[in-house]
């Protein structure tokens, strides 16, 4: 035990002498290493890459399911967020009962249309005579 604890209390510099370099190589080692190693490792075939054939629809496939994606969003969307013709009416007109037939617009909604149309005054005249002939 008092050897072990002589040890601890001496430098590192005290144990080893510098004179001596306590590691040694066999000679020719380092010349002869690479062989030894590519000696050693087996010899294994090259892989040959496998040909995978892919179909058109595997190659459309996931276009094809965003797209499906995208039309499910819009319908949703159209159903569930935006009210319907019908809704719209019955809320400005609560008294008047509306059904799918007729159509009771005012005066509001046709000016803003016709603003949002973006047409002549001809073509309104033409798009509202023919309408009013219809009924």
């Amino acid at each position: 035990m008092a050897n072990i604890n002589n040890m601890n209390n001496r430098k590192l510099d005290d144990i080893i002498s510098k004179d001596k370099n306590p590691f040694t190589v066999p000679e020719g080692y380092f010349e002869q290493l690479t062989e030894n190693i590519m000696n050693r490792i087996p010899e294994k075939e090259p892989a040959v890459p496998q040909t995978i054939h892919i179909t058109t629809w595997q190659r459309i496939k996931p276009w094809f399911y965003m797209a499906a994606m995208f039309c499910i969003i819009m319908i949703t969307a159209r159903y569930m967020l935006i009210p319907s013709s019908n809704e719209q009416m019955a809320s400005k007109n609560p008294t008047k009962p509306s059904s799918a037939t007729e159509y009771s617009y005012t005066d509001e909604y046709i000016e803003e249309t016709i603003m949002n149309m973006q047409a002549d005054d001809y073509t309104v005249y033409c798009y509202l005579t023919d309408n009013d002939s219809e009924s």
